[in-house]
């Protein structure tokens, strides 16, 4: 079996493999340090996800889930607690439906005109885009702070908290799934610097 942690050291190793031919498949470690601080403050973690670019439009900072899987963005809404579940399918169905966002994310176009923002739709999209993001962040925390406060030793968790861990566990793998396939990509393609994948 071989392990590679999720990391930069990852894509050199993702790249000697590709040139050893090695036939088994990776097996990648995930941490939520990926996205925390170190130590991470168990009771309001900061989050940074390598998916969320930020645009300054007219003198207000918006955060955009440019880089983050429709497929990503849709499970993290669907176990949103029911307070926020309702208005984030909202906002991410009314992207998706006016095509904003795509099985991929943001296109790239569409980034870009929303930079300029020329107008009061585009920016209304930039609110909707920067709201959607915010509550995903926000579940990503909520998540995050049941792993925290749980000690890594202990075998009887309640229910609830298992559960958190393991929605965690999810939310972890989806949103690094498409820098991975992009670093893949490039590798099989013979790019030595899969680094560009964002």
């Amino acid at each position: 079996m071989n392990i590679v942690s999720a990391n930069s050291v990852a894509e050199e190793m993702l790249v000697n493999r590709d040139h050893a031919r090695e036939t088994r498949p990776p097996v990648f470690l995930f941490s939520p340090r990926n996205f925390t601080g170190d130590p991470a403050n168990e009771d309001n973690p900061s989050i940074t996800l390598r998916g969320v670019e930020r645009y300054d439009v007219r003198g207000k900072r918006y955060s955009v889930p440019v880089h983050i899987e429709h497929q990503a963005l849709q499970y993290m809404v669907d176990h949103m607690p029911a307070a926020q579940h309702q208005t984030a399918a909202e906002l991410l169905a009314g992207l998706t439906n006016r095509g904003v966002i795509t099985s991929g994310g943001i296109e790239r176009p569409t980034g870009f005109k929303l930079l300029v923002a020329r107008n009061d739709a585009d920016l209304e999209t930039l609110r909707q885009l920067d709201r959607l993001t915010r509550m995903v962040v926000g579940e990503l925390q909520r998540r995050l702070i049941a792993f925290l406060r749980t000690p890594t030793l202990r075998d009887q968790i309640d229910r609830s908290t298992a559960e958190s861990i393991f929605t965690l566990g999810q939310y972890i793998v989806l949103l690094e799934r498409g820098r991975l396939s992009c670093q893949m990509t490039k590798i099989q393609a013979g790019d030595k610097d899969p680094s560009t994948c964002f």
